[in-house]
Order: structure tokens, then sequence, then C-alpha cells
């Protein structure tokens, strides 16, 4: 028997690496590739799954190219795309981002090696989604998700909307599609890329030159036409010059032959039978849009959609009435609905009341992001449709307390509630102790999220007794400024006042009947656990401001208000934030490792999502 387990390692069994291996990191899976051969055969799965591709990296491509599933590229080239279609034959997940050069045949050549592949997010640093980018889309058979993005968020990239329709007709396979930084170009057909400079020559390059020249391509023009007709190499006039490196001249610009039906009207009634999921975020789009292919084509042509973003920032508001007609005609099996920076105006106002009117027997998830007056048009919202949401989200929405106060009274299921209001509000007003209803929600609530809301220790206070009356409450969501504050510092102080206020002759009762003192303290600590929030297991802090200058200290939490918070909520176990600074200075959380050594400090990112909006 001892013979067996000598010979038997756990470390070396197959099955056991490869579970290890789900949860290695670059650099920990590059040193366990480094033990022994049968690791390197077992690890090097893992490393080159997800892969950059770098043309430093590029000659390992060739020996490893078939391992990699999901590759992410940064400014290619014609002859990057060329060797990424020869090495890189198994990728399923593919990030392309193209260089502002012309590309020749690079792309064709790469989508007909890839064609199984399932996942593309495609950027450009050209200015425009030039057609000969989208016609071998179409022949990506298997391709289930689809984005075209901006590579900035200063420059948005323009795209013709007949040839973008056209190409999604042929993507019948097409469950998600996401479009964003995405400006309306009607005159495609006549656009041409930039000239360049004339054919690139080998030329003895001052050190220096080669970032100038390559940021401006006039510059090529300028520099051969100086050291024209000088001397040989060897010269003393060549000394200072150095052959830096050798740039080949680019490929001729090839005249794409675009297919027959990209730029003819699309028709609306071809559905897009298994578009699932749509996202519509920063369009530019003139007045009144193109009408040979407007904007809300795309909700026309998919009736099955169960999670839609829309993003009407900028929209005209006939262009606004046309989505909202052509959504809630069609697109009746939403599950999640998010509008984005939807204003309620004299004009509009009409149309969101209808829309928000419809029927949505399967609508369960709302979010509501950077809106603006569209408190009364929640109201119009039906009760049997309330009544079924699961996610409700009012982020940095212009809204007033009593609407949503409204709301949350017809909301009987609902789980998971956020607000984030913008900062110094006037909207704020009333306060929230003045709303003494009850919500509808109270027994089926588990987080409760208020950036920004609640100002005053009043609001706080009613705040507090209503997550008091929350009995399924395990995770609660707040700014720094708010965390600060005692939720239930108030009521403890009434409780108290009130166990002083007691009538003598109770106590002396009490002591008749033989209590000690040891009872009453655990009495007044019964009490106290009582008015605090047990049931909170879960703090979520919002983003720390960053302040403009060094000079401005950065507002985190210290010792003391990290012990009146953990006070307030005596089960506390996880605390998240978000943003990119920690929310405790760095004695404070050296007393909550020595103090609750049990309370993690975590980001929002290291933890499952706690609703479908959260990110």
């Amino acid at each position: 028997m001892s013979s067996l387990t000598l010979r038997i390692n756990p470390i070396e069994i197959p099955e056991v690496l490869l579970i290890v291996g789900c949860h290695l990191s670059t650099l920990e899976l590059k040193h366990c590739m480094l033990v022994s051969k049968t690791w390197l055969h077992l690890f090097r799965t893992y490393f080159w799954h997800h892969h950059n591709y770098t043309r430093n990296v590029a000659p390992a491509f060739k020996t490893y190219g078939h391992l990699i599933r999901r590759l992410s590229t940064f400014n290619l080239y014609d002859g990057d795309l060329r060797q990424i279609a020869g090495a890189c034959q198994q990728v399923l997940r593919l990030e392309l981002e193209l260089s502002n050069f012309p590309i020749n045949e690079g792309l064709d050549i790469l989508f007909k090696s890839l064609s199984h592949i399932q996942e593309l997010q495609f950027r450009t640093f050209n200015n425009y989604f030039d057609p000969q980018y989208l016609v071998p889309i179409t022949t990506l058979r298997r391709l289930s998700s689809l984005s075209l993005i901006r590579t900035s968020v200063r420059y948005s990239v323009g795209c013709d909307f007949q040839a973008l329709f056209n190409m999604l007709d042929n993507c019948r396979a097409l469950r998600s599609l996401k479009l964003d930084g995405i400006i309306e170009m009607k005159e495609a057909k006549q656009y041409e890329h930039p000239s360049r400079a004339g054919a690139y020559t080998n030329v003895l390059l001052e050190r220096g030159f080669l970032n100038n020249a390559r940021r401006r391509p006039s510059f090529w023009s300028q520099l051969v036409q100086k050291f024209k007709g000088d001397g040989p190499e060897g010269s003393e006039s060549w000394r200072k010059f150095s052959v830096a490196t050798i740039i080949p001249p680019p490929p001729p610009v090839r005249v794409f032959e675009y297919a027959v039906d990209l730029f003819q009207k699309p028709d609306p009634t071809v559905y897009l039978e298994r578009l699932t999921k749509l996202s519509i975020r920063n369009i530019s789009i003139g007045s009144y849009g193109d009408e040979d292919a407007p904007l809300w084509y795309i909700f026309k042509k998919s009736p099955y959609l169960q999670e839609l973003h829309v993003d009407f920032g900028g929209y005209h508001h006939q262009l606004v009435q046309q989505c909202l007609e052509a959504i809630g005609e069609t697109c009746r099996v939403l599950v999640t609905l998010t509008l984005e920076r939807l204003y309620s105006t004299e004009d509009t106002r009409t149309h969101i009341q209808e829309f928000l009117h419809r029927p949505r027997k399967d609508l369960v998830n709302l979010k509501l992001m950077e809106c603006r007056d569209v408190g009364p048009v929640l109201e119009h919202i039906p009760r049997d449709v309330a009544a079924q949401f699961k996610n409700l989200s009012l982020e940095r929405t212009f809204i007033e307390h009593q609407h949503v106060h409204r709301l949350l009274m017809r909301c009987l299921s609902l789980e998971f509630f956020a607000w984030t209001a913008p900062k110094d509000s006037v909207y704020a007003q009333p306060r929230l102790d003045v709303l003494v209803e009850p919500w509808a929600c109270m027994e089926t609530l588990r987080h409760l999220e208020h950036v920004h809301v609640c100002t005053d220790q009043d609001s706080l206070n009613a705040l507090s007794n209503r997550m008091e009356q929350m009995p399924r409450l395990v995770s609660v969501g707040a700014c720094i400024e708010q965390a600060r504050i005692s939720f239930a510092k108030a009521q403890k102080d009434e409780c108290k006042q009130h166990s002083k206020e007691r009538p003598l002759q109770e106590c002396s009762c009490r002591r008749d009947a033989g209590d000690d003192a040891s009872k009453l303290v655990k009495e007044e600590d019964e009490i106290e656990i009582k008015v605090s929030s047990v049931s909170v297991q879960e703090l979520t802090l919002d983003a720390v401001p960053i302040p403009p200058s060094i000079f401005f200290p950065v507002a985190l939490l210290k010792p003391a208000e990290i012990e009146s918070i953990l006070k307030s909520y005596p089960n506390l176990r996880k605390i998240r934030y978000r943003g990119r600074t920690f929310p405790l200075f760095e004695n404070g959380y050296k007393w909550l490792q020595a103090e609750r050594p049990d309370i993690s400090v975590i980001h929002v990112s290291q933890l499952p999502r706690l609703s479908v909006f959260e990110v």
C-alpha cells in the first residue's frame, strides 16, 4: 500500500491539473509550464486560450496558434490579417481592430479561414466602416454576437445604414448585436480612402524622423525630395543618418466590388428571428435620419428581442416617436429594458406615456439612465406590469421622491432596487420622511441602493425605519457621505431615552420577581439588535470622487467611521466598492483586519453580480 501511495502523486493527476489550470493567472501558468514536459503539455492549453496579438509574438503563433480560442488584436495592417489567417484557425472569439491604412485582401482572407467565428468585436481607427469591411462579415455563418464600436470615446465612426441593415439580413445566426459610437453617413458609395503619399522608397532616415513620418504620411514625400540627388551612402552628408528601418510601400488600394443588394433599400419585413439582445448607444443621426434606412427599422426587424438597451441622446423628437412606436408594436416579449437619456418634453411626453402604458407580460427588469422629468410618466405603467418587476434601477435619473414612492407601492415582487440621483440635485425634495405609506415590496426586497438620494438626517431615519421592515434585505448600497452617518443612531438614542423614562414601578416589579442584572443587560442588548439592520451582510460603496488637485484630501473612511457602520450592521460580512480608489484609509483597513477579520473588502468585479444591471 505504501509503494502505491508513493507512485501516485496528486499533482501529477491530469484531471486535477486541468481543474487547477482554470483558476491560475497568465504568469502562474507560465511558471507551471516550466516544471516538466507533462505540465507543459497540460497547461499550455490554458496559457494560449486567450491571447493578444503583437508582432513580437507573431512567430510563436505558427506553433501554438491552433490552441488560441479567443484573440485580441490592436491596430492591424493587411499583412497582420494574412498572418493571423494562416496561424490561428481555431479562434471562436475575435476582437478585431484595424488601422487607418488601406486594407487590401487581408480581411477577406481572414474571414474565409475563420468562417466558424461565433463572437466578433469590430473596431477601426479609420473614420468610417467601409462596406468592404461589412461584406466579409456575411460569410460568417456561425456568428452569434457582433459588436461595431468606436476605438475612442472622443471620436465616432461613420457607417451607411443601408449597407448595415442589408448585412444584418445575411447574418441569420445572429443573437446579440451592439452598435456604439456610430455616425450615419448616407453617401457611402462615393467614399474613398484618403490618399496616401506616393510610393514609399527605401531612404536613409535621420533618428527621430521615423515617428513623425508614421504620423504624417505626407512627410515622406518631403523627405525624399530633400535628399534626392545627394551623395552616396558613404559620403560625409549621410553620416548623421542611419538605416533605422525600411518601411515597405503600402499595398495598392483595391477597388472593392460591392454586393448587388448592399445599397438597396432594406426590407423591414425580413425579420432577424434569432436576435434576442440589442444595444444601441451613442448613435449620431441627422434631424430625421435616412429615409431609405431609418434607425427604427432595426426594431421592426427584431420581434423576438428579450434584452434591449436604447440611448436616445441627441435624437429629434420625431425620431424618438418613431423608435418608441416601433419598439412598442414589435418588441412584445421584452424581459430587460434599458432606456438611456430619454427626456420627457412637451413633444415627447405623450409618446412616452403611450409606450409605458402598453401591457408587457414578460417585462421583469427596468432601468432608466440619465432620464429627465420622467416621474409623472412612470405612473402610467400598468399595475400588473409593475407588480412583476424583479429589478428596478434609476441611475443618475432626475426624478422626485413622491413619484418613486408611488411606483414602489405597486411593485409587489421587487428584489433589487437601486436609485442613484445626481449629486446636489433639487429633485431630492421633498424629504423621504414625509412619505409614510409602506412599499409593496417590503417582504421581497433583497438589495436596496441609494446614492445622493437622502441628504438629511430625517430622510436617513425614515429610510432606516423602512429597512427594519425588510426581513429579506441582505445587501445595501450607499455613497461614503451617507455611509458615515449611522442610520440607526437616532433610533438607538430614542430607544435609550425611552428605557430611562420607563416607570420605576415596572423595574421594581421585575427585580422583585427575581430578575438579576444579567437578564436586564441581555434585554438591553436585544433592544439594540432589534433597531439595527441585522439581516444586512453586504455593503456596497459608490465610487470615491477623485479630487481635482493633490492638495485636496480624499474622502476615505476612518476607523471611527468604520466602527459606527459596523454598529449599524452587526452581521456585515463583505464591503464592496466601485471605482479605482480604495474606500478605506490605511489605518482604517488595519483596524478592520484586527477587530473584524471575518469582513472582506473587495471590488464589485470580484463577486457575482447582484442584478442583471450591475457590471
